[in-house]
């Protein structure tokens, strides 16, 4: 009497059962099937970031750049007042740009 096979699955059984635990083995629904008003994952919608990024950038740098010069005169005379706005401004500009790249990609762009 042949003994029952035990043991570790072969390649393509291990590969297809993972597979199929995730979920990444059910069929895909046919290019025509697809309805017009379904996003496309390869197309990228064009938005605001740029112009988010240089509005939060100079505004938060302009802040910065003040709160620097205020700081460098805070508790003595001000000796060193521009090199304190300069690290403000590039300090609150480095923070503005991104803060404001990640609110203005929120924003669709006009359509030209």
């Amino acid at each position: 009497m042949p003994w029952p096979r035990v043991g570790y699955p072969t390649a393509g059984e291990s590969t297809r059962t993972l597979l199929q635990a995730f979920g990444g083995a059910r069929p895909r629904a046919a290019p025509s099937t697809r309805s017009a008003l379904t996003p496309d994952s390869t197309r990228i919608p064009a938005t605001m970031w740029k112009a988010g990024a240089l509005l939060g950038g100079g505004l938060l740098g302009a802040l910065g750049a003040a709160t620097g010069v205020q700081l460098a005169c805070y508790d003595g005379p001000c000796h060193n007042r521009l090199l304190g706005g300069v690290i403000g401004f590039a300090l609150g500009g480095v923070i503005g740009f991104g803060l404001g790249a990640l609110i203005g990609g929120q924003f669709p762009a006009p359509s030209p």
